[in-house]
């Protein structure tokens, strides 16, 4: 039977995919941490680890995509994450991934796509390379950015983008993964010091 691993910190969603995986497949383990991920592979060379993208301790998934596939050639990856940006499907391509697809599909779309990734397909969603930046920020989330080295509060950012304050809120969660800063004064001065504040005003 196909050997697969789960890379989930969500207690609920990891035992939401072993009950789906449960009849074809054998799941021979769940990791929370993504950078075990790879001692996992060692110990039980799985056919197929289901990745998500940010785990527990803030461990990345892609990253340990990366690591799998330099020391593992046949092992496939599936990342299943919540994540649905661009900038994420393009660094799940980067790191030499299999297939994306996000958790709020059926259950018949995620046994699809992961017969079709052992299958030797490469699932992934549709990526229109114009609206990513070099480290994979969204010409919104770009957007925010600017807004957040403006000094604007979220109420502020939401009425000038015309968006909710709930998504203001996700884009900066994303802001500060992607650009690895943990709080708004830090990704104002990673913005600035790359040149962020620049090229957005020049758009």
């Amino acid at each position: 039977m196909i050997k697969v691993l789960i890379v989930e910190d969500h207690d609920i969603l990891a035992e939401s995919l072993k009950s789906i995986l449960k009849d074809e497949y054998e799941v021979v383990g769940v990791v929370k941490d993504a950078k075990l991920t790879f001692l996992y592979c060692q110990k039980f060379n799985p056919d197929l680890v289901l990745m998500d993208i940010l785990t527990a301790n803030n461990s990345s998934g892609i990253d340990a995509c990366y690591d799998i596939k330099e020391k593992f050639e046949s092992i496939k990856v599936l990342f299943i994450t919540g994540f649905d940006g661009v900038g994420y499907i393009k660094r799940g391509m980067d790191a030499k991934g299999d297939g994306y697809i996000t958790k709020d599909k059926s259950k018949e779309e995620i046994l699809d796509a992961i017969s079709r990734v052992l299958k030797g397909e490469k699932v992934f969603p549709f990526v229109n390379t114009d609206d990513v930046s070099e480290v994979g920020l969204t010409s919104k989330e770009q957007e925010v950015l600017f807004y957040v080295c403006e000094g604007l509060t979220r109420t502020e950012i939401a009425e000038k983008l015309f968006i909710s304050e709930a998504t203001v809120k996700t884009h900066l969660g994303n802001l500060f993964f992607k650009t690895n800063t943990r709080n708004r004064t830090e990704l104002a001065i990673y913005a600035v010091t790359n040149g962020y504040v620049k090229n957005i005003k020049n758009k």
